[in-house]
Formats: structure tokens, sequence, C-alpha cells
């Protein structure tokens, strides 16, 4: 037995005992919630054979830690002991990261830019928080770049090393966006006036946008169907699917997310060729909508639900962070601000502490803005030199790989990593955000494994 292949036993070995003690640790925590001894084996089976699947694809364990983005106890996700799942998620993840850096493997396709981006970015909020007057906001910017975000990219780097790997990645991605898309569906007879949509408690902007990046990644599969000869299915995929995102994409409430998506899809159509016909389902998709209010009362009163009009409320009469006036006030609020100290900035978290109507965490909704006023023209010089590497490296990617088989899974990647970036723009905080980044790591990490096997071929 060669030395790789004894380390991967050693390493397989040791994983499956962190698996089972995971498992007997969480089953032990239903059990002392169960109050039926029939659902106490059924939850044991569920959680066992979730660990199975989760030490297999060890990539799973990064998405359940990393998609609900809690790096502490979480109240609405508690078992009990004063133990929330993403505790136990978050340390069995560690535990998969110290098994990949024990193994030492080569990595060629490691991305070190963005490593050292999010590192350095990690860095600079650290530096903000000696002299922010928002220590406990600007402590969790930090600590969730450092205990979540970085560790994540290294883990991808280490873990994703070609095609096929990348093409598990995004179909466990998009399964887990799918589970929540039905899950909303559910939600839906229960949503009051003016509620929107979302799943765990969580946020509806969050939500929307696990929705728009988990479509994109179902046209992505349809698209790789169609062309692997399964038209029909892939058709089937779609039509079966894709409203259903669409739905509660709507219900969500969030305009930003659904403008981006229709954006990334449109670039996703014109790489392969089909800007013109996929123009042409957006126009009969948003007439059949409006012939639909008009003709179905039910219908129309069903759509009120979430008013669309949330994004242009006045500010000055009625808080709302999701409308267009809010936006403005925000960056005429931002300009002084960042006029205050523009070099280093304000400190990290403390944006909003000036504001007339102060709360503990408020942001101004565009990451730009945002590093720019804690971080100043330092940070929002380092954010701005990456992107427009990251922007170089992708179309290089897109032009290097066009007549690979793997042309399809790049597409979607990149259609994924567009329609993050788009939402930064208008939504969330740096935590919030945080999905750019592994969707950058994974275009970083695209890009060297396809020049690595050019260069060896």
């Amino acid at each position: 037995m060669s030395t790789m292949s004894t380390a991967r036993s050693w390493g397989n070995a040791w994983g499956a005992c962190v698996w089972w003690l995971g498992g007997a640790a969480a089953v032990a925590a239903l059990s002392w919630r169960a109050s039926s001894t029939i659902l106490l084996p059924l939850a044991g089976l569920a959680f066992a054979i979730t660990l199975l699947v989760v030490a297999n694809y060890p990539e799973l364990s990064m998405l359940l830690y990393f998609i609900p983005g809690k790096i502490g106890f979480e109240e609405r996700l508690e078992l009990h002991w004063g133990i929330s799942a993403n505790q136990i998620f978050q340390a069995l993840f560690a535990l998969v990261l110290l098994l990949a850096l024990a193994r030492r493997p080569q990595r060629p396709c490691f991305p070190r830019i963005t490593l050292g981006f999010t590192a350095g970015l990690c860095a600079l909020m650290l530096v903000g928080l000696a002299y922010t007057d928002n220590v406990a906001y600007g402590a969790f910017k930090a600590l969730s770049y450092a205990l979540l975000v970085v560790p994540c990219v290294v883990f991808l780097g280490l873990h994703v090393d070609r095609p096929l790997l990348l093409r598990r990645f995004l179909l466990f991605f998009a399964g887990i966006a799918l589970g929540m898309m039905l899950l909303g569906l559910r939600n839906l007879g229960t949503l009051e006036q003016g509620h929107r949509l979302a799943v765990f408690g969580g946020g509806a902007n969050v939500y929307s946008r696990m929705l728009g990046s988990g479509l994109l990644l179902l046209l992505m599969f349809a698209v790789m169907l169609r062309r692997s000869g399964h038209a029909a299915s892939a058709w089937v995929l779609a039509m079966l699917l894709g409203p259903g995102f669409l739905v509660t994409m709507y219900f969500a409430g969030s305009k930003g997310p659904m403008l981006a998506l229709l954006l990334s899809a449109l670039f996703f159509a014109a790489l392969h060729g089909r800007l013109r016909r996929t123009l042409f389902i957006v126009l009969v998709v948003g007439v059949g909508f409006v012939a639909a209010r008009q003709g179905s009362r039910s219908f129309d009163d069903a759509v009120e639900m979430v008013s669309v009009s949330r994004l242009f409320l006045n500010p000055k009469a009625e808080i709302s962070y999701g409308s267009y006036g809010s936006r403005v006030d925000f960056y005429k609020y931002s300009a002084e601000r960042l006029s205050e100290q523009p070099l280093v900035g304000v400190g990290t978290g403390a944006w909003g502490s000036r504001r007339t109507l102060f709360e503990d965490y408020s942001y101004p909704h565009n990451l730009f803005v945002e590093l720019a006023c804690e971080l100043g023209l330092v940070g929002l010089a380092v954010i701005g030199a990456y992107c427009g590497w990251l922007a170089l490296q992708t179309r290089r990617l897109l032009q290097r790989m066009r007549q690979s088989e793997h042309y399809v899974v790049i597409t979607g990647l990149c259609a994924c990593l567009l329609f993050w970036f788009l939402n930064v723009q208008v939504s969330g905080d740096v935590v919030d955000n945080r999905n750019l980044w592994i969707f950058a790591a994974l275009t970083e990490v695209a890009a060297r494994f396809s020049g690595h096997q050019a260069a060896e071929g």
C-alpha cells in the first residue's frame, strides 16, 4: 500500500470516528426532546444517514455550517443543553478541516489570492476594532470572517481540485436551496398580510438570494441534461421546479435578488447563445403575470400580500430599509461618515453609530460603501483591486473553457458569481454577503485547475 493510500485510509478511519461521535451527540440531544419512543429511533436513523453522507462528502459539512452563517449559539436552531444545531456543524466542520490539513495534499489549484484577500479583510476588521464605537457589531463581523469565511475558503482549496468535485459542490448547494424552496412553499399557507417569506426564522433577503442561486444552478444542470441527450428530462426539471423558485422568491419580498437573478440568467443565456429566446420567455412570463392579476381576483389578492412598492417608500415617513428612498438616505449619510476618517474609516461596525435612529446592527446595504466607511480608502482599495483581478480571471476562464466539456459548469459558476456581486450592491452587510467569496474562491480554483490541466496537456 502506498503512503498516500495509507494516509487516506487513516483519514477515513478518523473521519468515521468523528462522524460517529458527532452523530451520537446529535441523537442524544434529539432524544432529550423527543416525547415519543417511536420518534427516537427515527431521529437516530435520520441523523445516522445524514452523517454517513457527510462523511463521504465532506463539502456538505462545510455548506451546513456556512449557509446558516452562525458562529455561536443560535436560539432559532436550539436542540437542548444550551447547544444549537449550527454549533454541532461548526465542530464537525472544524474536525474535517483539520483532517484535510493533516493529510498535506498537493494544492496546485489552491485559491491563494482569494484566501489572501479574505484573510487581509479580516485583519483590517480586527484593526478597525481598535477605534470603533460599536465593538459588539464589529467583533461579530471580524469573528465571522475569522471563523467562517476564511476556514471555508481554505477547505475549498484543499478539497475542490477538479471539475467533478466542483460540479458536486454546486449540486449540493442547489440541493440545499431546493430544500429551502420546498419549505417556503409549505409556509406559504400560513403567510400573513404584509409579512415576507423565510424559513428557519432567518431573514427574507438572505433566503431570496439562496433561492436565486438555486434557480441559476437548476438552469445549469438542465442545460447539462440537454447536452447529454436528455432534453425531455431537462425540460421537466426546469418546468417542475423553476416556478417554485420564482414564487417563493417573490413572496420573500426582495426586488434586489429578483433583478440580480434576471441579469444573471440573461448573462448565462448569452454565454450559450440563447439570449433572444430567454428574453422572449421573460416577456411571456411578464405578460402572463399581468394577465393573471387582471383576470383573477384571488391571484391578485395573493400577489398583494407582499407589497412590491416596498422599495419606493419614503424613508422620512416610514422606516423601511428595503426602500429606494432609504438607499439614497444611506448614501448621503455614508458620504458624511467617509469624510470623517477617509483613510482608515470610522471603525468596524461603526457605520450607523451616528444615525438619528441608531440600531446595533445597521449598515448601508452596499458592500463597497460599507467597507469604505468602516475601513476607509484602504479597505476600498483592497476590495477594488481584488474584484478587478477576479473579473479578469473570470473572463480568461470563460475564454479558456469555451470548447471544454465542463463549459456548462463554468458558466453556471460564473452566473452565480455575477448574481452575488450584483446583490452586494443593494442589500446585506459584509457577513450576509459572505457567499460572494465562496463563489469567488471556486472561480479562482476553476481558473487554476483549467490552467494546470492545460499545462499538463
